[in-house]
């Protein structure tokens, strides 16, 4: 967990990263058919990792409420896809 929010009215985010890179920012997003759905809202750039951290930074600086919560896996898009964007039938 890298930042925590209020327990029941924060916003919660989701930092990907593959064994400490390439890192990606999801948040949740309304989708056309309804859910509001973990989309990929920003990428850290491989020429200027600074940029991605410094956003961070100031992202949970500007929202008291936000819940930054970072998971390192290898296919993180396909995880969030099949298991955290998952919407029952």
């Amino acid at each position: 967990m890298l930042s925590r929010g209020d327990r029941d009215a924060g916003t919660i985010v989701l930092l990907s990263v593959d064994r400490g890179s390439n890192a990606s920012l999801w948040e949740r997003m309304p989708s056309l058919d309804g859910p509001r759905l973990f989309t990929v809202t920003r990428e850290q750039d491989a020429e200027k990792p600074t940029e991605f951290s410094e956003y961070v930074s100031r992202r949970a600086a500007q929202d008291n409420d936000l819940w930054i919560v970072e998971i390192d896996l290898p296919n993180a898009a396909e995880f969030i896809e099949s298991r955290v964007n998952r919407v029952d039938s």
